[in-house]
């Protein structure tokens, strides 16, 4: 399948599951060629593997998407994401797994980052400072090999399990308020 754009339009609310049929297969056999995509303002939600596996290099993202579902980015190459306009309240597990993803700015809004969301990606700088972020799930940045500073938000409670394994980390201060 070979689509270098897609358009969303404003009216569509919710972007379903597995959109190009390819799901969580690590290597589809039809692996759509799509490299950007632009989605609608009317857009809340992204749906478990939408667009998992495709070539997108650029998205335009739409101004209501407050949740990213699982595998919705994974093994996408889009280099630099910008999340900061969005009132996305939710990053959930594997979303951008095995991206490309070097540079993640992210919104105020942001409360919750799942396991695995953003494991085996080139990320360079985690800077949640300005987010709500409590939670950081299992492996999260699990082998960002690249990872070399976190800034964290007052608001974290809680880093699970090997959320930062394998990563260039060597020294991490954690605020207080993390139980």
């Amino acid at each position: 399948l070979f689509i270098a754009k897609l358009y969303i339009g404003d009216q569509v609310e919710l972007i379903e599951e597995d959109l190009f049929g390819v799901g969580n297969d690590r290597f589809p056999k039809n692996k759509p060629m799509l490299t950007s995509v632009y989605l609608g303002d009317g857009i809340t939600k992204i749906g478990e593997s939408a667009f998992a596996h495709c070539e997108l290099q650029e998205i335009r993202w739409g101004k209501s998407i407050t949740q990213i579902c699982k595998n919705a980015f994974r093994s996408c190459q889009i280099k630099k994401l910008d999340l900061r306009q969005l009132p996305l309240e939710r990053i959930e597990q594997e979303a951008f797994m095995v991206s490309r993803v070097e540079t993640a700015m992210f919104p105020p809004s942001l409360q919750y980052i799942g396991d695995e969301a953003f494991a085996h990606s080139p990320i360079k700088v985690l800077d949640l400072s300005n987010t709500k972020v409590q939670c950081i799930g299992t492996n999260a940045f699990n082998m960002c090999w690249n990872l070399t500073k976190i800034v964290w938000p007052d608001t974290i409670r809680r880093i699970d399990p090997g959320a930062f394994n394998s990563t260039k980390l060597d020294y991490v201060r954690l605020p207080q308020s993390v139980n």
